[in-house]
C-alpha cells in the first residue's frame, strides 16, 4: 500500500482533495485504502454509504448537482471517483468537470462497456472492476506453470 502514497502524500499535500460522488464497491474500497494512508475522503451522496468510515466525510446531497459538490469540495479537489449508474454519472462528470479543470477525474463503470461514454464526457479513466477482475482471472487460469499461492499481508 506504501507504492500508493506518492511523493504527493508524504510531502504533506492537502489530504482534503479526494471527493467520491455516489458508492459502489470500488468506491468503498478505493476509500478505505485512502483513508488507511491517512488521507481525508469526502463523499457525496443521497444517503449515507453503508461501510462508509467514521474518519470520511458525508455531504448529503445530489452528486450530479453543483451545489452538492461545492459542498463536497469539488472545486478544489485533486481527483473524483464517480460511482454512479452511467446517466448519473455522465451528468456528474461532465458537472465535476465544469467546477474544476484541473482535477483527475475517475470513473467506475457499472454498466458493461461503458467505459467509452463516460470518457466522452471528461473522465480521464473509467474502469469496470468485475471485468478487470475477470480478465485477471482468466489470465492466470490460461498461464502455464504452477502459481505460486498468495499471502494475505496485513
Amino acid at each position: 500500500m506504501e507504492s500508493l502514497a506518492n511523493g504527493r502524500c508524504r510531502a504533506g499535500k492537502d489530504a482534503g482533495a479526494h471527493l467520491v460522488l455516489g458508492w459502489d464497491p470500488a468506491a468503498r474500497e478505493a476509500s478505505a485504502l485512502l483513508l488507511r494512508l491517512g488521507l481525508k475522503v469526502t463523499v457525496v451522496a443521497r444517503e449515507r454509504p453503508e461501510g462508509l468510515a467514521a474518519r470520511a466525510r458525508w455531504v448529503k446531497g445530489e452528486p450530479s448537482e453543483p451545489e452538492a459538490l461545492r459542498r463536497g469540495g469539488a472545486e478544489t479537489a485533486d481527483a473524483i471517483l464517480v460511482a454512479l449508474p452511467l446517466a448519473e454519472a455522465r451528468a456528474a462528470i461532465a458537472a465535476a468537470g465544469r467546477l474544476n479543470g484541473r482535477a483527475r477525474i475517475l470513473a467506475s463503470a457499472r454498466e458493461a462497456g461503458s467505459e467509452p461514454a463516460l470518457r466522452s464526457v471528461g473522465a480521464h479513466l473509467a474502469v469496470d472492476a468485475r471485468a478487470e477482475a475477470a480478465r485477471a482471472m482468466a489470465r492466470a487460469m490460461l498461464a502455464e506453470g504452477p502459481l505460486a499461492r498468495s499471502e494475505e499481508k496485513g
